[in-house]
């Protein structure tokens, strides 16, 4: 499967807040303001706008309208992913979201990310795939397929070695992916995420 890099770099002081990126204040559909919404150790990792992606998922396997929000509760162990998709105008911004969450992690520097299409899609060194680190759907590098149910498939990948100086997650060796039954990924369905952790 082909996937989508994610390009970061840290944003300027008015950046915009409807922008796809790394932490920073959420900003979400106004019905999402009642804090019930969000578990109190859901810390907020990032928010992708999907039309900035549109071109570049060739088979339509992502939404094309609204916006994914990728959450971490890094309280559990191993670490409990949430992700959440709506299709409406995100208009509330949830001031200092992150403040008072228990972590380790340096959340107040926002990065933004712009979207390129990753060189595994079309480019080989030796016999193996070009990997990039941060990116949308893809495949998972050396993975014993008995780690994964049947019908699931990357989501999202994060890998810090490739981060541009975030420090989010770099105590862990390894990249970190999301992973969604496909079935449940064609029907919008974000309520069954997984997580795998692969160690270098």
């Amino acid at each position: 499967m082909y996937s989508i890099k994610l390009n970061v770099m840290k944003a300027g002081e008015n950046y915009k807040k409807e922008e796809s990126r790394f932490f920073g204040d959420p900003l979400v559909p106004s019905e999402w303001s009642n804090a019930q919404v969000f578990g109190s150790n859901d810390l907020f990792v990032c928010q992708i706008c999907l039309s900035d992606l549109a071109k570049l998922d060739d088979d339509d396997i992502l939404p094309h309208e609204g916006y994914l929000y990728f959450f971490l509760d890094v309280t559990a162990f191993p670490y409990k992913p949430i992700v959440k998709y709506s299709n409406e105008k995100p208009e509330y911004s949830l001031k200092n979201y992150n403040a008072n969450k228990h972590t380790e992690y340096d959340t107040d520097s926002v990065y933004l990310i712009k979207f390129s299409k990753s060189l595994e899609c079309n480019i080989y060194y030796s016999d193996e795939f070009v990997e990039d680190g941060i990116k949308l759907l893809g495949t998972i590098d050396d993975l014993n397929e008995a780690v994964l149910n049947e019908n699931d498939i990357v989501l999202f990948t994060f890998d810090y070695t490739a981060a541009n100086g975030m420090s989010f997650l770099d105590n862990i060796d390894g990249k970190i992916y999301f992973l969604i039954d496909e079935q449940k990924l064609k029907t919008r369905d974000f309520s069954e995420i997984s997580l795998h952790i692969q160690r270098s």
